[in-house]
């Protein structure tokens, strides 16, 4: 018996269909216990799927001015030269930047203190 992939899609969706179909109540319970037994594994996997620890690195987007655009892009060519490669990405260099900002006090109070400004001039 040949299966075509539309036979074999269709009796996919059916055991999808079936397996998530309420079991019909039984005379002894049986039922009421298979149906929770289901739900306790829903809630399992959903226990451990929120324990995953993420490990794709996640995207920020951040708007710069033109200006610092150009003068990023421009500082990024020097160094470049500077450590003796092709080109230095603008991503490398806010990621190398984050993680100083993280990692070490004097960068956090500078940044702080260049936000802080930055509330103030805006009137906030």
């Amino acid at each position: 018996m040949a299966n075509t992939a539309a036979q074999r899609a269709t009796a996919k969706a059916a055991r999808i269909r079936t397996a998530d179909a309420p079991a019909p109540s039984g005379i002894d319970g049986r039922a009421e216990a298979v149906e929770d037994a289901s739900g306790l594994e829903r809630a399992a996997a959903a226990a451990r799927a929120s324990r995953t620890v993420q490990t794709k690195p996640v995207r920020r987007t951040v708007d710069l001015p033109p200006a610092r655009h150009h003068a990023l892009t421009a500082w990024a060519q020097e160094e470049a030269l500077r450590l003796g490669v092709a080109r230095v990405y603008g991503q490398n260099v806010i990621n190398e930047l984050i993680h100083l900002l993280l990692t070490d006090e004097t960068t956090s109070r500078k940044v702080h203190a260049a936000l802080e400004a930055a509330l103030v001039a805006e009137g906030k």
